[in-house]
């Protein structure tokens, strides 16, 4: 590729696909890769030197290095000139479907091993970087190879195909069937080419905005106004905790179980959690979980058995106490240790959440997919034991069982809302509202026996507020 002309020029021509704010961020990261805002090409001792601080365990920083080298074009050249580098990244990032797989093809050398190796590391990076006062596990290597197995079984069994080249399309198929790959690849690759700032919060590249729901607001650092790309890109995949309490912490999620379950969540409340509900701290009180979950808004629920497996489910909307199942299609079960995996609805039923806690007539507990007495996650309302069935597969979720052996029992339960923290109770003192209104569960009960609540309609309407 010719490097005739000024950078500048280089970089309208071969970078057009980025904005203006890209470009820049690329070149200032070729300019330190290079060691001088002169240099008009990059060694690979050079490149390796960089992601030695990228990527992690340093053990795959030559392997991985190398193919980035050559993809960028280096070949047995002995330097990447500017040129390519730029229309490398604007290809890899801001390229069409085509464009990208055929990079990512090139930069993997069209083997598995390589694509789930440099996976591995990219996500090891953004893990490690989601936060150094982090409430969350510490994401080991068994963790994410797990998370990279969940993401690479389009590709083929590892065990099987772990060692077999991949063509062009079987790329580009994968990048377009998995929506959770394209993002995670989005946020990793920003953070290599975009070095570890931009100049300005304003016109920030489109993975800021893409990947929530609402626009993100980046308060600027003293004394130059950079926006940290580890800080502010990291978090739209692995969401940060907010509490009212001090220090909230799990048990359970890692940041790398949190990376895979926020790229299925509803945009517009990806994040943010906050702790409803830790038995480690609460206890283990059925009662207490539902004062906790019930009228929250989404959550996630986290289990994990005396077996060690540890899974959970999503609700989407929020937990009511009834005898009937709730929910909506956004709602899914998961699966983190030993094996990392996320089972959507699968349109045979809409049996997504139930929750019971003094019912007559029916069972007490809290239940998603499949059916009463057969849910591909239940936890019993006297909050000791569960089961989860699925045989062959559970007929909301399509998820097999998900725990240790079918019936468990309970070891550790976790909730947590997700989104922007809900109302603090004492917004709601209740006032105005009958025993039925404040007790939901005497409410349904009446409701099941046929009873009429004859005092309903003889109140008093709320005051005017003008």
């Amino acid at each position: 590729m010719g490097g005739g002309g000024s950078k500048q020029a280089q970089l309208e021509r071969y970078g057009h696909l980025l904005s203006p704010r890209e470009r820049h961020a690329v070149e200032t990261t070729f300019t330190d890769i290079a060691g001088s805002p002169d240099a008009s090409f990059l060694t690979q001792q050079q490149l390796n030197a960089y992601l030695t601080g990228l990527l992690y365990p340093p053990s795959t920083t030559d392997r991985v290095s190398r193919g980035i080298f050559l993809a960028l074009g280096g070949g047995d050249k002995a330097g990447v000139d500017f040129p390519n580098f730029i229309q490398f990244a604007s290809q890899l990032l801001r390229g069409s479907l085509t464009q990208r797989s055929q990079r990512l093809h090139i930069l993997t050398s069209g083997h598995l091993d390589l694509l789930r190796e440099t996976l591995q590391a990219l996500l090891a990076n953004l893990c490690d970087s989601s936060s150094p006062t982090s409430p969350w596990v510490l994401s080991s290597p068994q963790c994410l190879a797990s998370l990279v197995d969940f993401l690479t079984k389009p590709l083929g069994d590892v065990g099987v195909a772990g060692g077999r080249s991949l063509t062009v399309g079987e790329v580009e198929s994968w990048l377009a069937s998995s929506v959770a790959v394209e993002r995670i690849l989005d946020v990793a690759f920003g953070t290599c080419f975009y070095n570890r700032t931009l100049t300005s919060s304003e016109d920030a590249p489109p993975e800021i905005a893409a990947h929530v729901g609402h626009p993100v607001r980046v308060d600027e650092e003293e004394g130059g106004g950079k926006l940290d790309t580890q800080r502010v890109l990291v978090p739209l995949l692995i969401p940060h905790a907010t509490q009212r309490d001090p220090s909230p912490s799990s048990s359970l999620l890692s940041a790398a179980a949190l990376l895979m379950i926020n790229s299925f969540l509803p945009a517009e409340i990806r994040g943010q959690l906050y702790p409803l509900f830790l038995s480690s701290q609460h206890g283990k009180s059925f009662s207490t979980l539902c004062k906790g979950l019930v009228g929250s808004g989404p959550c996630l629920l986290v289990v994990r058995d005396y077996g060690g497996h540890v899974f959970g489910g999503f609700a989407a909307v929020s937990w009511q106490f009834g005898p009937q199942f709730t929910g909506s299609s956004e709602c899914f079960l998961f699966s983190l240790h030993p094996n990392m995996a996320v089972y959507t609805v699968t349109g045979y039923n809409d049996h997504y959440m139930y929750l019971q806690q003094t019912a007559q007539t029916m069972p007490n507990g809290l239940g998603m997919g499949g059916q009463l007495e057969y849910c591909g996650l239940w936890l019993s309302a006297e909050f000791d034991s569960g089961h989860s069935k699925g045989r062959p597969h559970c007929t909301t979720y399509g998820s097999p069982s998900l725990s240790s052996s079918e019936e468990f029992s309970v070891d550790t339960v976790e909730v947590w809302h997700v989104g922007s923290p809900p109302p603090p109770p004492e917004q709601s003192d209740g006032a105005g509202q009958s025993i039925l209104d404040k007790d939901k569960v005497a409410g349904h009960i009446l409701e099941m026996a046929g009873k009429t609540r004859h005092s309903e309609g003889l109140r008093e309407p709320p005051p005017d507020d003008n």
